[in-house]
């Protein structure tokens, strides 16, 4: 997302009475696990693709309070993680008063739907992570209709009339879903009351959220990312001025002493990467972890969607005391609503904007235990006001730790603009089950020009070639003709078919078997 500059509105705010916090939020304290009571529901995962992550229904998410450990684990299955816990935090001004709401370590948000600002009942057993994926299959190629109607039935009982988007069996038997697996759920802040979060505020903002989270079980490009949608409902009388949505984040990538963090401004990503190629977990190649708010929320006093504005990374009890810093570090600020100066002394909302791949600019050099908050705003919510926010999970592993950084912002760069044009559906590309074409990455890639694209043919046929790029327009097709079982090399010339720079899925069809392989072009 293209960040632009949000000059600050809040001399008003600064100089009003602010409600006095309760409690302290210690961030060098152990990890507290919450009480297992229901309906707190932490057993749910999103597990469809290399990513296996915790999803609840408290605003808490990558946080496995079950065993009190890391709740993102990637490759999925390895027993490695890359986040600790990470969650959805909200600050606004009313009536005077800074009023923050956070899912941390604990949260101050409960289950439930609150129509006309009454809360539900938040030990209603409805009140789950309701999970559906797009096929059931009966493992024989067939579909399992009677746990995929089972499951459907559930979520249109209990998640639908709380707000949860329709979903259908279409005619292939799959169901309607955003992504090859869905789950939602419904919370909201108005009974935290006096055992709120030490970041946090006694009083409620009044809000409900619908949480959406799903992704793809597709191998290129989307396999290892997460997508969180989160609807959130001002169902107070209250007016929430001065408003911001931030994700929290404690990233343990694989062992967490030795995490850095930094930002990409104009991208609005944040993320984390280790500080040297030899990680307790993953070695010598440490993956790279980004957050992205794909999508901010709506201005409408600027008519427009807000991009991220503000970026902090803080070292393990660094983090904020009491609901006034915590909505400083909101705004961009340090927590005693000074301005951040970078090195040079300029003031900033965008903490550790250089290059790590480079060595140029503002870096982290601090190699610890890390937090990291993407805020944005300020924002203004009436009453019944709606705000969507939708927010990226990206995990990139490379050949070593500054190669996944740099696959992290090509692959956030895609995903950015997919989901800014809508394509989000058609980038993943299915997975070809017994398919007689193989084929390797182009190469090189990136590339400025001619290209070699390898293939192995189990038996003799048609083969077309076929480049699209990531609107999902074909801009080029061409056949290869009748070729031969085995290997075949075959060239690509970007200046010669008029291709010009960006990124393509380079396609090669032999019978009823497609498969697909990413290709950037730089300008020559």
């Amino acid at each position: 997302m293209q960040l632009a500059r949000i000059g600050s509105i809040l001399l008003l705010v600064l100089s009003a009475p602010t409600l006095a916090p309760t409690g302290s939020l210690a961030d060098s304290r152990p990890r507290p696990r919450p009480e297992r009571t229901n309906p707190v529901d932490p057993t749910q995962r999103i597990d469809v693709n290399t990513i296996s992550m915790v999803v609840k229904n408290t605003g808490s998410f990558a946080y496995d309070t079950q065993n009190g450990a890391a709740g993102l684990e990637f490759p999925k299955g390895s027993g490695h993680t890359v986040v600790f816990a990470a969650g959805l935090w909200l600050a606004a001004v009313v009536n005077g008063s800074v009023r923050v709401s956070v899912a941390e370590y604990t949260d101050d948000f409960k289950p439930g739907a609150a129509p006309g600002g009454v809360p539900e009942n938040s030990a209603n057993p409805a009140l789950k992570v309701y999970k559906l994926n797009r096929l059931y299959s009966n493992g024989t190629g067939g579909i399992d209709s009677a746990a995929r109607d089972a499951a459907l039935a559930d979520y249109l009982a209990g998640a639908v009339p709380r707000g949860a988007p329709p979903v259908i069996v279409l005619a292939d038997g799959s169901l309607s879903i955003t992504g090859d697996q869905m789950l939602w759920s419904v919370y909201n802040d108005f009974l935290k009351g006096p055992a709120h979060n030490g970041a946090s505020s006694r009083l409620p903002l009044g809000v409900e959220v619908q949480q959406t989270a799903w992704a793809y079980d597709h191998s290129v490009p989307l396999d290892n990312v997460v997508f969180m949608k989160f609807r959130i409902i001002n169902r107070g009388l209250l007016m929430l001025s001065d408003m911001y949505a931030a994700a929290w984040s404690d990233p343990d990538l694989g062992g967490f002493a030795d995490d850095l963090v930094g930002c990409v401004s104009t991208q609005g990503l944040g993320y984390c990467y280790n500080a040297t190629n030899a990680d307790d977990q993953y070695g010598s190649t440490p993956p790279a972890l980004g957050f992205d708010m794909l999508q901010g929320p709506f201005s409408l006093a600027l008519g427009t969607r807000l991009a991220p504005s503000a970026f902090i990374g803080e070292v393990n009890g660094d983090g904020p005391a009491d609901s006034l810093e915590t909505f400083h570090q909101l705004e961009g600020l340090d927590k005693n609503g000074a301005p951040i100066l970078d090195p040079l002394s300029n003031p900033t909302k965008y903490m550790f904007t250089g290059d790590p791949v480079t060595g140029v600019g503002w870096l982290d050099s601090s190699p610890s235990d890390r937090r990291m908050v993407l805020s944005a705003g300020p924002f203004t919510m009436g009453p019944t006001h709606v705000q969507e926010i939708v927010l990226a999970i990206i995990v990139a592993r490379g050949a070593d730790r500054l190669s996944s950084i740099v696959q992290l912002r090509n692959l956030d760069e895609l995903v950015q603009t997919a989901f800014d044009t809508g394509t989000l559906d058609i980038l993943p590309v299915p997975r070809a089950h017994a398919s007689p074409l193989s084929f390797a990455p182009p190469w090189p890639n990136p590339a400025r020009g001619p290209i070699s694209l390898a293939m192995s043919l189990a038996e003799e046929g048609e083969v077309s070639l076929a480049v699209v790029d990531i609107t999902g327009r074909r801009v080029l097709q061409r056949s290869l003709g009748q070729l031969a079982p085995g290997p075949h090399i075959v060239a690509l010339d970007p200046l010669r078919d008029r291709l010009a720079a960006g990124l393509y899925f380079v396609q090669l069809t032999q019978g009823g078997a497609t498969v697909s392989r990413r290709l950037a072009l730089l300008r020559p």
